[in-house]
């Protein structure tokens, strides 16, 4: 298999037998044909919290979990959201729009660059969420 290389600018494309591909390092991040970011400046780091939390509108989870959300981690490229109820999170203000996480799910953002979260709960709702 061939390598195909390329940059922010020129992204490389997979040669028609999946050859592997190779990435300019020194650019910005490039994603692969399948839609996901190159393995670029991986962090060593992370965050992660598990709580129950009441219900509630927008609650600011840099400023509720300050002790272990976006201390080791301030700008998040991977989030992912465990919860047991419903809820909806916006990411960064407060005033984006809602993203709906159902029940008894995961879910995982990986195209975002997140500085904050708030989250809205109808009732009391488990929740857990890791940052890297």
């Amino acid at each position: 298999m061939g390598l195909a290389t390329g940059t922010y600018e020129n992204p490389p494309v997979a040669d028609a037998k999946g050859g592997l591909l190779k990435f300019d390092y020194k650019s910005q991040p490039v994603c692969t044909p399948e839609g996901r970011r190159g393995n670029f400046g991986l962090n060593t780091v992370y965050d992660n919290a598990e709580w129950t939390q009441a219900q509630a509108t927008d609650v600011n989870v840099a400023t509720v979990r300050s002790s272990d959300m976006f201390v080791n981690v301030p700008v998040v490229t991977f989030c992912s959201i465990r919860t047991d109820k419903t809820i909806t999170v916006k990411f960064n203000s407060a005033t984006n729009p809602a993203i709906t996480i159902d029940s008894d799910t995961i879910a995982n953002f990986d195209t975002l660059e997140i500085t904050n979260i708030f989250i809205t709960t109808s009732s009391s709702t488990a929740l857990k969420i890791f940052l890297s």
